[in-house]
């Protein structure tokens, strides 16, 4: 079947399809994808101590990244988390180069998020972005970046395309965008030099079910007088041309033939005595019959 056969509706529904199985295909490893990001972190404590602590001129926690993400709540259900990766310094310096190797590390920030940083590490605006925290109802892991953003330049990235918690409509979104408008437009475009296809006009054929069977007739000749009258005729033609052609007979008479002679009931006189050949007959012990013997 050739691609431009195939109808909007159905690049539509094939959309949905993928839209909806890429997400679900994908939050069945979100546990199994965390746990290949590298060390995690052992407490929240640590997460926040890192993300202030400078070490050879960067962050201890450094190239933050922020994803939202459902993960298994231990319960049979999902739970909403934001996930903190980056590269982390353990403590320990390279044997071989004698300095701190950043390696990588997460950490699973809950929802809601609350500081346990004591406020007075934040410098001068501690107090005002303590404040700040605090009027926040429901606060995340971003709004505690963005505080240590305000006070300590800390960098950080909140790349929510790359959750799972999005990607349900993400996916449905591109998916329906991409191929069930895009790709369709496209293909029109180039079969049919315009984005939209022309209208197929169906072609009218012959309804049979509507045409009546006509019965079939069988003309049969009826024979008239006329017809006996020419065929009597036709046959006395024939008889005349026969007779012209057949040969006169003879007159003379035929010749006799000649007279059978009569059988004698005399006996008939013996035969001459003659001679016979007196011939020797005999079989050997390896012969199958006897053959003559010659002397």
């Amino acid at each position: 079947m050739a691609w431009e056969r195939i109808r909007h509706w159905h690049w539509l529904v094939i959309a949905v399809i993928i839209g909806l199985a890429v997400p679900a295909v994908r939050a069945r490893y979100v546990d199994d994808a965390i746990r290949d990001l590298g060390e995690s972190l052992n407490g929240q404590a640590q997460f926040e101590e890192s993300l202030l602590r400078p070490i050879q001129g960067r962050r201890q926690f450094d190239n933050v990244t922020v994803t939202p993400e459902r993960i298994d709540d231990g319960l049979g259900g999902k739970r909403f988390v934001h996930v903190v990766r980056g590269q982390y310094w353990d403590g320990r310096l390279d044997p071989a180069t004698g300095q701190a190797t950043w390696r990588p590390a997460f950490f699973v920030a809950p929802v809601p998020y609350h500081m346990q940083l004591d406020p007075a590490r934040l410098g001068p605006q501690a107090a005002q972005v303590a404040t700040q925290l605090a009027a926040i109802k429901n606060p995340t892991v971003l709004d505690f970046l963005a505080a240590v953003h305000q006070t300590h330049n800390v960098t950080y990235t909140y790349a929510w395309w790359r959750g799972s918690a999005y990607a349900l409509w993400l996916w449905l979104s591109a998916a329906i965008l991409l191929i069930g408008i895009a790709l369709p437009l496209t293909i029109n475009l180039t079969v049919y030099s315009t984005f939209r296809r022309p209208r197929i006009i169906k072609e009218d054929g012959i309804d049979l079910s509507k045409v009546a069977p006509t019965p079939t007739s069988v003309h049969t000749s009826a024979v008239t007088d006329q017809d006996h009258s020419r065929l009597a005729e036709l046959e006395r033609e024939l008889e005349q041309k026969l007779s012209a052609t057949s040969p006169t007979p003879s007159s003379a008479p035929l010749a006799t033939s000649a007279p059978i002679p009569k059988l004698s009931a005399a006996p008939l006189a013996p035969a001459g005595n003659a001679q016979l050949d007196h011939k020797e007959f005999g079989a050997k012990e390896d012969d199958f019959y006897p053959t003559e013997r010659h002397h």
